[in-house]
């Protein structure tokens, strides 16, 4: 693992009228970010599932992360580290709860790596995908 400097956290939730085991099921998926992530053009896998699963965001813009799985709770959710292959990582959690039986909650937690000295525009694109990747991932869920 790196040692990164993590800025501070920002996290969203997606609360869903489906049960969790639905929502597990489309984030767990082999290429899952295909079905939601709203600048992946493909998700290809190295290897999956579980812990030390890794898989690679191609983005429509050519830019290539990897994503390393440090953590896999079945039916919850995993932690990942997220990142050009041998650059730095952010560090990313998706948990699942279950305030009752027929409902669900999302909540992706994002700790960037310190982007401090990039150009003003990077730090946009990634407020710009973090507030919309949940809204397409909630329209593919619910189908």
């Amino acid at each position: 693992m790196h040692n990164e400097k993590f800025l501070k956290p920002v996290s969203k939730s997606i609360k869903f009228d489906i049960h969790p085991e639905r929502v597990w099921d489309v984030i767990s998926k082999p290429n899952n970010l295909e079905l939601y992530h709203p600048f992946c053009e493909s998700n290809p896998i190295e290897k999956w599932p579980g812990i030390k699963s890794i898989d690679y965001v191609n983005y429509y813009n050519g830019l290539k992360y990897q994503r390393v799985f440090t953590d896999w709770i079945d039916g919850k959710g995993y932690d990942l580290l997220i990142g050009r292959k041998n650059g730095r990582k952010s560090k990313v959690i998706w948990r699942i709860n279950n305030p009752d039986e027929s409902t669900s909650e999302l909540k992706i937690t994002i700790y960037p790596h310190d982007f401090s000295n990039y150009p003003n525009f990077v730090k946009e694109i990634f407020y710009i995908f973090y507030h919309s990747c949940p809204v397409v991932l909630k329209n593919c869920v619910c189908k």
